[in-house]
């Protein structure tokens, strides 16, 4: 992994393109795992999607289909997935990804994340974190 004063600085123009995308991509995706009434959110809205097209074969919930992952964008969102697989519960709910973890997932799977990489999996997780802990 590269290490030294560059993770410290704000992303370059590329990856300050890509995270806003990936983030509202995220977002979404975290709104739709909530679970309401037994179900998730995306459980809902499928039914509710399917009820309506008896009427309009062609209609599709917004909701369900949000903008789709930015294709340079997709290793990131991978590599999240990946990482939130080994995340820890305090009891208390899930807590976040630490940098320690991430040291461990880029050892183990040769991957060499740059810092901005870092700080967009980071944002990522603050999100999923957010999101989670709101009430439905």
């Amino acid at each position: 992994m590269r290490t030294g004063p560059h993770i410290f600085r704000a992303p370059g123009k590329f990856y300050h393109r890509l995270s806003e995308p990936l983030l509202e991509f995220a977002r979404a995706e975290f709104e739709l795992e909530k679970i309401v009434s037994g179900a998730t959110a995306r459980e809902h809205l499928r039914q509710a999607e399917k009820t309506r097209q008896k009427k309009d074969p062609e209609y599709r919930e917004p909701q369900l289909h949000p903008a789709p992952l930015p294709p340079e964008a997709i290793y990131l969102w991978v590599w999240f997935v990946e990482l939130e697989r080994t995340r820890g519960n305090s009891g208390f709910g899930p807590t976040g990804i630490t940098y320690t973890e991430i040291l461990a997932w880029a050892t183990l799977t040769g991957r060499t994340p740059l810092g901005e990489e870092i700080q967009i999996i980071k944002r990522i997780d603050y999100e999923r974190l957010r999101i989670a802990a709101e009430k439905a």
